[in-house]
């Protein structure tokens, strides 16, 4: 069963927080993040008493499960904020739609093939469009906001979103 993760991180793929110690006390602060826990081996933290308030769950019914761990099952809303990696890393799903070249508008129907080249080369792998010629790195592609690439994330976990009926919505 794959789980259901919305995913934020920086613009640029390599930008990272410089103290991350911080970054957790301003959205403990805000009301962004509340208490933490253990799941799975690390860190994690519940909503805070403003999320709902914070950011705004859109599409075809979604369903944030305000649960607690292990009372309410698997899908429970809570938050991780990562660690930085050392280079970027590429995260998509099984929703994620073929990229557009940035200049003539190409669809990548081979993404996946093209993002086993990129993991094996990293930071030096360029795309070529068989259309246009033009090279580009992977995450200046148009992915329409169905993938990223980075060093550092904040997940939250816990929506419930059926996005095979959200299609057209």
């Amino acid at each position: 069963m794959e789980e259901n993760l919305l995913i934020i991180h920086p613009r640029d793929a390599d930008r990272v927080p410089t103290d991350i110690a911080a970054l957790t006390g301003v959205l403990t602060e805000i009301g962004f993040i509340g208490d933490s826990f253990e799941f799975n081996g690390q860190s994690h933290y519940k909503p805070g008493n403003q999320f709902l308030q914070l950011i705004t769950f859109l599409g075809c019914s979604p369903v944030v499960s305000l649960g607690e761990p292990g009372a309410t099952g698997k899908e429970f809303c809570h938050i991780h904020i990562g660690e930085t990696s050392e280079g970027p890393t590429a995260y998509y799903g099984s929703n994620t739609k073929p990229p557009r070249c940035p200049s003539c508008g190409y669809r990548e129907k081979e993404w996946y093939t093209t993002l086993d080249a990129w993991n094996a080369a990293k930071s030096n792998y360029l795309w070529q469009c068989p259309k246009c010629n033009k090279r580009y790195p992977l995450p200046v592609l148009k992915w329409r906001q169905s993938a990223g690439f980075c060093r550092f994330t904040i997940m939250i976990w816990g929506m419930v979103i059926d996005l095979k009926l959200c299609v057209g919505c």
